[in-house]
């Protein structure tokens, strides 16, 4: 008898997921993987973000460079909450390696060369020999944060895990200027992200 009560239990899992899980739920789970299937397209494209920072000892006042970003791993994880309003907290850690456009500019800075203007910058997108990995924190991880909100994911925040500082060079991309770094309309596509 308990053999066949297990079996039926399984078998109401494996056909209504929403008999253990509840609708809401399985639909929270549900939206938030086809989130994380598209970081995972996204990543996987070894996307670049254009730096917009603000330098006096440029002849523009600004400078430019890219940052890309090798995909390493994609992990994440919804949790409960015990909000009413948010009943679940999801996030998706992207593991990368993060390379930057440091050795092409006709700006000398602390950490390498940048571009003064946005067009020269522009022209050297996809020149293999500007870029070079980062010097300090090549190895990195960005967790992305969302909260299930009427029915749909609402992005929070992006930090590094290890300090829940923001990455400010995301935040500018998702056009939200942090720590200096100012948005781009170049950087555009990164909002599908968030949206």
């Amino acid at each position: 008898m308990k053999r066949i009560t297990c079996f039926v239990g399984l078998l109401l899992f494996l056909i209504f997921p929403t008999v253990l899980f509840g609708a809401d739920q399985v639909k929270a789970i549900s939206q938030f993987e086809k989130r994380v299937a598209l970081f995972e397209k996204f990543f996987q494209e070894e996307p670049k973000v254009i730096e917009k920072q603000e330098f006096s000892e440029s002849s523009s006042n600004y400078i430019y460079f890219y940052n890309q970003y090798k995909l390493r791993e994609i992990s994440y994880d919804i949790q409960k909450t015990t909000s009413l309003v948010s009943p679940y907290t999801g996030y998706i850690d992207v593991d990368y390696m993060k390379y930057h456009s440091k050795k092409c500019g006709d700006v000398n800075t602390h950490n390498g060369l940048c571009f003064s203007s946005l067009e020269d910058c522009r022209t050297n997108k996809n020149n293999s020999s500007c870029y070079a990995p980062l010097k300090y924190h090549s190895l990195d991880t960005a967790r992305f944060i969302f909260s299930y909100q009427k029915g749909k994911w609402v992005f929070k925040k992006v930090i590094w895990p290890d300090s829940a500082y923001p990455i400010p060079d995301i935040y500018a991309a998702f056009g939200k200027p942090v720590a200096g770094r100012l948005p781009l309309k170049d950087n555009n596509h990164w909002k599908k992200l968030i949206e």
